[in-house]
């Protein structure tokens, strides 16, 4: 029985590479049915023409890397919702093709009183719009209503107010704008 031919002189251990080169397992014939990918007393033998000595040599060829399977996305514009000391409260970026504002906040403590944040679309000459609450400490995607996509463009303003836990009653701010910024579109 002949060794394997990588391995011959090196009687009854492993093949130190099989584990981990594919490859190696491949071109010495590791994959062939039969094989334990020992060398000398350990190797087995296989039925004619499934790799090893005398053997035709085995091509292998590199695959491609995976495509993604999504589409890359384009590059969205973040605006930044200032305090009014010019300090960043929340950042939002905005997708009007898909009407959804990704809101990002920079951690801050709860309200004393009790208040919520809530998220305002205010159209250029136009009335602020509820998109609804926001967080203080997690980021997360607001959905924008298909009647005000057309909104979010360049000279509408996205602002935070402070409203009662459950939102501003009738849809209407109540409480004092904490943050505010320009929507920017590329």
């Amino acid at each position: 029985m002949a060794a394997h031919p990588y391995r011959a002189g090196l009687a009854g251990g492993r093949c130190r590479c099989a584990p981990r080169v594919a490859a190696h397992r491949v071109l010495a014939g590791h994959d062939r049915p039969g094989c334990r990918g020992r060398t000398g007393g350990g190797v087995q033998p296989r039925p004619a023409g499934t790799g090893g000595p005398g053997c035709p040599p085995v091509a292998v060829t590199p695959t491609p890397p995976p495509t993604p399977s999504e589409p890359e996305q384009a590059t969205k514009p973040v605006t930044p919702l200032v305090h009014d000391d010019g300090t960043p409260g929340w950042l939002a970026s905005v997708d009007k093709a898909q009407g959804k504002v990704l809101m990002v906040p920079v951690p801050a403590a709860a309200d004393a009183a009790g208040r919520a944040p809530e998220l305002w679309l205010i159209p250029a000459g136009g009335t602020p719009r509820s998109l609804g609450l926001v967080s203080i400490n997690r980021a997360h995607t607001v959905t924008v209503p298909d009647a005000l996509r057309d909104a979010l463009v360049n000279g509408s303003v996205l602002a935070i107010t402070l409203e009662p836990s459950s939102g501003a009653p009738q849809g209407i701010p109540t409480g004092p704008i904490i943050a505010k910024g320009d929507i920017a579109t590329l």
